[in-house]
């Protein structure tokens, strides 16, 4: 006997996969703005800035395109 049957409609599943990207974009911009910050206080250098933005920005990239095939 299946106690949990209820399946979640794929609509609101889209929108559940969209509600945790903007979470994921959300703390990428704040990430970014700190690095951006340190920066020029000159605590943190441009390459480590650069390429902090770079990676946020392929997690970011791959985390879309995931939602978007599905």
């Amino acid at each position: 006997m299946k106690l949990n049957s209820y399946k979640i409609p794929k609509r609101l599943e889209k929108k559940e996969k969209y509600y945790e990207f903007s979470q994921h974009f959300g703390l990428s911009v704040l990430v970014f703005i700190i690095f951006l910050t340190l920066y020029f206080q000159q605590e943190v250098s441009l390459t480590a800035t650069i390429a902090i933005t770079v990676v946020l920005g392929i997690i970011l990239f791959i985390h879309y395109t995931k939602i978007k095939r599905n």
